[in-house]
């Protein structure tokens, strides 16, 4: 882990961080948030696909 930001209580820092460096908050909530969001339906979606389901074999 980066100095700093050593366990989950530490994660507003990169937020903290990110306005300091010029970021809006819409992208902040798209860094931190949208994200998170997309990645996890792309693993619900090739679960699926690896279980046989749509557009599965």
């Amino acid at each position: 882990m980066p100095i700093g930001l050593e366990d989950a209580s530490k994660l507003p820092k990169i937020t903290e961080a990110l306005l300091v460096r010029g970021y809006s908050e819409s992208d902040v909530r798209k860094i931190l948030g949208e994200n998170l969001l997309r990645v996890m339906g792309e693993v619900e979606r090739a679960a699926t696909l690896a279980q046989g389901g749509p557009g599965g074999q």
